[in-house]
């Protein structure tokens, strides 16, 4: 039922891009620019940032992404195109087929009147999210005999693969091999390569074959470069060097220099402490900013730099109570991002263990640090192995820095990882033990919110990080009860009477 429903959709979504490529090509006798993100992790950021860019530059821009939002869905595109938004979390079954029924009539609608307000420089933007195996056939109906730009493939990793297979997918490669750059050819036909993780890649590539201008990963599996392969098989690598300044602001190589001599230091807004490998987002900036032919001058790229916004949970730095710093990235959780932050975590105790750091920001003694995990429930059967090598990570980070006051995990998930095999409960929470080290686990978000407000259970002026997703039970909760400035969270993330409902249940 679900296949044809899907079926339905994708043809009827197809008639509204053509329907929207139709009337800008007669308006303006020219192509609308097509920019799809796909990936495992990081596609809503990235979407983000490329939609201020274009925006930034008086464009228009179609895309289901935005600092509150974010639909990366089949249904999410169409409620974009049509700009008609409805949400299905919480409410009764009939009130959820009615607004489904009143989609699909608003839909066909669309296909045979739509009328589309739009600008001489309009672009469709779209992230597409992909979490089970052939999810992305779906969008080649989407986009037949449709031209996109620019394929953006942000990170080729283990993340959402929980509905994918462990047997390599050799046929659908063949047909897109040749559009792919070499490096990642290499590593399709490694066999030492987990075919679960080739699968998870190969679904944010499928569409290579439509693609113009393709944006890849340097490698299957890691975080580091980017290959950019064009049309006409010409690779470029861009390299993206990244460090912390000045209260732990990113600092970033200018990409517009491929010479590393001449190259200046972008400094990324201070709202948020992003971690390294964010860097390569200006990568992806970069490129489309080529693409569109905007101007390169880097005092224009810093002031818009400055302005961008993510997100809302991801990144979010905010001031909380008894002095602390608050690191809110409670919208999405996965190891990629947990490894991240645990780079972030490392790396703001070595900043502040200078002195003239600790002078700068008023501070007598380096902050103590508190890191509240939610578990990574979507990853299938890797969760286990997963959630252990972040155990050992903090394991070592404890064993190194005295400055980890406390370590808060949340989600049934790390259960799993309890060595003893035994179950333990201490004042409602219960607690696990792996490689010696005892940690204790939540069952809420609400539970946590509540110790932490607690005087003694914060020791003045720390770092609180707080990492997490909606099926880890809205970590959000826990970053509003302490934040010091309550207006601060209209910029978290979940917001409006709807979600607003469904976490009463987790408080």
């Amino acid at each position: 039922m679900s296949s044809v429903k899907n079926l339905i959709l994708s043809k009827l979504i197809h008639k509204l891009v053509i329907r929207l490529q139709k009337q800008y090509n007669q308006k303006y006798q020219k192509n609308l620019p097509i920019i799809l993100i796909t990936g495992t992790v990081g596609k809503s950021s990235t979407t983000l940032l490329i939609n201020q860019l274009l925006e930034s530059n008086n464009y228009l821009v179609y895309s289901g992404t935005t600092t509150n939002k974010n639909y990366n869905s089949l249904t999410g595109l169409g409620m974009t195109l049509i700009n008609y938004k409805f949400n299905l979390e919480g409410g009764s079954f009939v009130t959820k087929i009615f607004k489904q029924i009143n989609f699909l009539i608003r839909l066909v609608w669309n296909c045979i009147f739509g009328v589309y307000e739009l600008k001489t420089n309009s672009a469709l933007v779209y992230e597409l999210g992909f979490d089970h195996q052939g999810e992305s056939e779906i969008f080649k109906t989407v986009f037949k005999n449709i031209q996109i730009d620019v394929l953006a493939v942000t990170n080729l990793t283990y993340e959402h693969n929980q509905g994918f297979t462990s047997t390599f997918d050799k046929n659908k490669y063949q047909k897109i091999k040749n559009n792919l750059p070499s490096k990642l050819q290499i590593d399709f036909e490694n066999d030492q390569i987990d075919p679960l993780l080739k699968n998870t890649a190969l679904e944010q590539l499928t569409l290579a074959n439509q693609t113009k201008h393709l944006i890849t990963p340097d490698n299957i599996g890691k975080i580091n470069n980017l290959t950019i392969h064009k049309y006409q098989a010409l690779e470029k690598i861009i390299d993206t060097k990244a460090s912390y300044g000045f209260k732990m602001n990113l600092t970033a190589t200018s990409l517009n220099n491929q010479s590393s001599q001449n190259s200046e230091l972008l400094t990324l807004n201070s709202q948020y402490l992003f971690p390294i490998t964010f860097a390569k987002n200006l990568a992806y900036l970069n490129i489309i900013n080529d693409y569109f032919n905007f101007s390169n001058n880097t005092n224009n790229q810093q002031k818009f730099i400055q302005k961008l916004e993510l997100p809302n949970g991801r990144f979010g730095k905010f001031s909380g109570i008894r002095g602390s710093t608050l690191i809110d990235s409670s919208y999405n959780s996965d190891p990629a991002g947990l490894n991240g932050m645990l780079e972030s975590v490392q790396a703001t105790i070595n900043h502040y263990k200078i002195t003239n750091n600790l002078e700068q920001d008023g501070l007598f003694l380096a902050p103590n640090h508190y890191l509240i995990l939610g578990e990574m429930r979507e990853l299938g059967d890797g969760a286990m192995a997963s959630h252990k090598e972040i155990l050992t990570r903090i394991k070592q980070l404890i064993n190194k820095e005295s400055v980890i006051a406390g370590i808060y995990l949340l989600g049934a998930e790390w259960l799993k990882c309890d060595e003893d095999n035994i179950p333990k409960t201490e004042n409602s929470v219960d607690l696990i033990r792996f490689q010696g080290q005892i940690y204790s686990v939540y069952k809420t978000a609400g539970q946590i919110a509540k110790h932490l407000q607690i005087e003694d259970n914060l020791i003045p002026n720390s770092f609180v990080w707080i990492k997490g997703s909606q099926n880890t039970i809205f970590l959000e909760i826990v970053t509003n009860s302490l934040l010091k400035n309550p207006t601060d969270s209209s910029r978290l993330c979940r917001r409006g009477s709807e979600w607003e409902i469904i976490r009463t249940n987790y408080i």
